[in-house]
């Protein structure tokens, strides 16, 4: 989310808005849960539905909420009420109701302009090359995203912000239109920490049938977030680190509600804090590198930084994807295996103007970069 917000553009307004949504229904969910008062209680059931219908009509993918939101039904039903009596499957219908049918008003929406429920209209935006000639959605593209979102790398160097959160390239054959430009990194080394309580939880619940129903809804919102991060997957022939947002939160939120949960112990929320001290630090890091790796600011901040740490770089530019020499004047042209391409990685001389035409040979995309 640090990350997403380092760059506001239009790519991002659904996004944010979305996890705004998001954020407000876990809210009113754990309020829900954590309310005697049956009235109170169930108004906040009600607020959390809405925030969710809210956000499937941005993105049509956190439908997944209806997940957590029934977990929080039934844990405010009171203890020894029967949950499949029809009086209480109705009410759950209720619930449930506005996230559904705002994935039905979308799907509407979507056939009226467009002429398919499963059409959003990115096919018709009028970028540097064809969108509708693209496949954007197939089962091929989930093994490669779910590599990205899961487990690709982020790479260390010496130059502040001191990562690289590039998309390393892909082992194997690209399948279609498949390609991965925009930097991501992988959730096992941003949220290490949520393996922790997530993991004590599953344990509890499965093996010692002794998990609370804190804890169930914890590991609802992990399983919410994985089926997101699933949907996400299919959806778009690209992995991007704003796509991750929701599902991030799904999963942090998740992890915390266990950690939080009477089923976590001392040692348990104590390994999860002293991990959680290296993803802040990366996230921070991560919000500094933003989209554009040769466009870190320039601010007094960064200068000081820079000016520290740069007696100490004696290694090749950390963004160089061919590994070439650090060039210290003048126009530093690399080749970015992981796009097929070349594209200009820096300028030096910000008073100069370049142009470099570059073509993506799978896609068909042709343009250049100033």
């Amino acid at each position: 989310l640090v990350f997403t917000v380092s760059r506001i553009a239009v790519w991002e307004a659904s996004i944010l808005f979305a996890a705004a949504c998001v954020l407000a229904s876990l809210f009113c969910m754990l309020e829900c849960v954590s309310t005697p008062e049956p009235r109170a209680s169930r108004m906040f059931l009600y607020a959390a539905s809405v925030a969710a219908a809210l956000a499937t009509l941005s993105r049509f993918e956190s439908v997944v909420l209806v997940l957590p939101l029934a977990l929080a039904y039934w844990a405010h039903l009171p203890r020894g009420e029967n949950w499949r009596s029809a009086r209480t499957l109705f009410r759950l219908g209720i619930v449930l109701l506005p996230a559904f049918g705002s994935l039905c008003i979308l799907a509407l929406y979507n056939v009226m302009r467009f002429g398919s429920p499963f059409e959003f209209g990115v096919a018709h935006i009028l970028a540097a090359h064809d969108h509708s000639s693209l496949v954007f959605s197939s089962v091929r593209y989930i093994r490669p995203n779910l590599f990205y979102y899961l487990f690709d790398p982020v790479r260390f160097g010496s130059i502040f912000p001191f990562i690289d959160v590039r998309p390393s390239p892909l082992s194997g054959p690209v399948q279609g239109t498949y390609a991965t430009i925009e930097p991501v990194v992988g959730l096992i080394w941003t949220h290490a920490w949520a393996l922790i309580p997530v993991g004590h939880a599953l344990w509890s619940k499965l093996i010692r049938r002794s998990a609370d129903r804190l804890t169930e809804i914890g590991i609802g919102l992990v399983a919410a977030g994985g089926l997101q991060l699933l949907l996400i997957s299919y959806a778009i022939f690209s992995a991007s680190q704003r796509y991750r947002v929701i599902p991030e939160l799904l999963v942090a939120v998740g992890a915390l509600v266990c950690l939080c949960a009477p089923t976590a112990n001392r040692m348990i929320r104590v390994l999860a804090v002293l991990l959680m001290i290296p993803a802040t630090v990366l996230s921070v890091l991560g919000a500094v590198h933003g989209y554009y790796p040769d466009r870190v600011p320039e601010n007094a901040v960064v200068q000081v930084i820079r000016g520290i740490t740069t007696p100490f770089d004696k290694s090749e530019s950390m963004f160089d994807g061919a590994s070439l020499p650090r060039e210290r004047s003048g126009c530093l042209i690399t080749v970015d295996r992981s796009v097929a391409g070349v594209r200009l990685m820096s300028s030096p001389a910000p008073q100069d103007t370049y142009r470099l035409g570059f073509v993506l040979p799978e896609s068909g995309w042709t343009g250049f970069s100033p």
